[in-house]
């Protein structure tokens, strides 16, 4: 099977298994926290690529803080990915739609590269694409852009089979820099992936080293020195901006990982919105929904028996996802966490779920390549073809409830997009007010129509300087409220009627028109009626 069928196929699966979503592309999101804190991310990278690109980690959220891209994933290459839609002037949920859609059929593609590679089998391979881009998890992960990109897992992983398939004389440049690459990419793609990917990578290449025949084995262990060194130089820019900003934010303790922490009975536990075994009524604790499904779990297991000394090498690298996902329950976890500091940066070990699915996947097409091998050609496409459709029915969702943020560019934003550049502060901010959820995502989606600094924000990591604003705002409207903003240098104040869940409005507009040192500038009414008024500190 060609790559462009594959392609085809998977991509179509997709489509069905996520109906409606393709429908919804243009200006609807999941909820209204990380689709639009990541649709966000995505636009500021795209502008500030082509734009200033050596300031590019300090994102205008958190003012006055600096590399605040890096409180939660940078998501670079994505932002290349999706950059001509934006570049376009497409929406930043359309490109972040779109991005959803590219990591779930995208994995599928590069699976179905990587194991007819292994395997020579064009059906094998279409299982395990599908099946990795199907994988139940990818329900659970569905809000969450970056978790969905694990496309160049598989691309690392077959340089790395490469190499140690290379012959014994020469360095293996092509697969070690191609390694490199990919594993770069995948950094720049999606940290949490790359970080715990990164186990599944060592234990595979450990197993291939002590596997591969003496007089290659230096080879071997010398590419793979080239492809960390490729990867390492690559991702060095990344790296650095994450500690500054781990100097300033802190880092995870184990306690705080607790709750993300899987049980065993997780991987029996499915998403609620999987529509053969989601349960609505008992949806279990978010993030620990790990069941691998029925079918890719079976097949999965005959590929650790059958699949020889790779399949043994991903058997290996499941267990282990398993034992890491259930992060502050097992020692393994607790001594990792305390002796790898980037370890610490993270704070949901149940992740390690979806590198269980990469390695399920792989088992799974060695186990169909040696059972489906000599068959006939019928044989192997009913095969392959119940296989597929099984796949596919465990990884069906339900329609995913879906809602819009809103007009795409209300009269405020466009009246604040043309005065002098200075800090915003828009209120009702973070949990105080608001509908239920952070409300700062919504004001930094906004913000592409704009690019103001905002005092607002919302991320992975929370800075003290946030947290202190928040405690000095419960006073809103009061004058301490607003001497509060003056000392950190905010010039615009933007107070939304629609999202007021309790207070008044109008009184808290009224008290503020009689501020001193707070000009009011005029009320902006939205396509729902409501307003927002827009004042200016003096």
């Amino acid at each position: 099977m060609s790559v462009m069928r594959a392609a085809v196929v998977i991509t179509t699966l997709v489509v069905i298994a996520t109906w409606p979503f393709v429908l919804t592309l243009p200006t609807h999101v999941s909820d209204f926290g990380d689709p639009l804190l990541n649709s966000w991310a995505l636009t500021w990278v795209a502008r500030a690529l082509v734009t200033a690109p050596s300031a590019v980690f300090d994102a205008n959220i958190f003012f006055p803080e600096a590399t605040t891209l890096t409180y939660s994933e940078p998501m670079l290459v994505p932002a290349l990915l999706v950059g001509p839609i934006l570049w376009a002037g497409g929406d930043p949920i359309l490109a972040h739609n779109v991005l959803v859609l590219i990591g779930y059929a995208g994995s599928g593609v590069t699976m179905f590269l990587l194991v007819r590679s292994l395997t020579g089998h064009g059906g094998a391979a279409l299982v395990a694409g599908v099946m990795f881009a199907l994988y139940p998890y990818r329900a659970e992960a569905f809000a969450k852009v970056q978790m969905q990109m694990t496309m160049f897992w598989p691309l690392a992983l077959w340089c790395l089979h490469r190499m140690a398939r290379s012959p014994a004389t020469g360095l293996p440049w092509r697969w070690a820099t191609g390694c490199g690459l990919a594993l770069a990419a995948q950094a720049y793609s999606g940290v949490y992936v790359f970080a715990y990917g990164l186990v599944t990578m060592a234990i595979v290449a450990a197993v291939l080293i002590v596997r591969v025949e003496r007089e290659r084995r230096g080879r071997v262990v010398a590419g793979a020195a080239v492809a960390v060194l490729v990867a390492g130089v690559l991702v060095l820019p990344l790296a650095r901006a994450f500690v500054q900003s781990s100097a300033r934010v802190g880092e995870r303790t184990l306690d705080s990982t607790r709750p993300y922490s899987a049980e065993m009975r997780d991987f029996r536990r499915a998403h609620p919105e999987l529509r053969v075994w989601g349960d609505e009524g008992a949806p279990g604790p978010s993030e620990r929904r790990l069941f691998p499904g029925y079918v890719t779990l079976t097949v999965g297991a005959a590929g650790a028996v059958l699949g020889g000394p790779a399949g043994l090498a991903y058997a290996a690298a499941g267990i282990v996802d398993v034992l890491l996902a259930r992060g502050a329950n097992t020692n393994a976890f607790e001594w990792l966490f305390n002796h790898v500091g980037p370890m610490r940066a993270f704070r949901v070990p149940a992740r390690f779920g979806l590198l269980l699915g990469l390695s399920l996947s792989i088992l799974s097409g060695l186990a169909v390549a040696r059972l489906l091998k000599g068959r006939a050609p019928a044989v192997t496409a009913a095969v392959v073809a119940v296989i597929v459709a099984g796949v596919t029915v465990e990884g069906w969702m339900r329609p995913p409830i879906v809602t819009s943020p809103g007009e795409s560019r209300p009269a405020v934003y466009e009246w604040l997009a043309g005065q002098m550049r200075g800090a915003v502060c828009e209120y009702p901010i973070g949990q105080i007010h608001g509908r239920p959820g952070p409300q700062d995502p919504t004001y930094m989606y906004y913000s592409t129509r704009h690019w103001m600094p905002l005092v607002n924000g919302y991320s992975g990591f929370t800075p003290a300087s946030y947290e202190a604003l928040v405690g000095e705002l419960q006073a809103f409207p009061a004058p301490s409220a607003i001497l509060a903003l003056r000392h950190r240098q905010v010039r615009y104040l933007l107070v939304h009627e629609r999202y007021y869940l309790r207070g008044s409005f109008d009184e808290d507009v009224a008290r503020l028109r009689d501020t001193p040192g707070l000009r009011w500038v005029q009320t902006f009414t939205w396509q729902d009626g409501t307003r927002s008024d827009a004042f200016v500190l003096m």
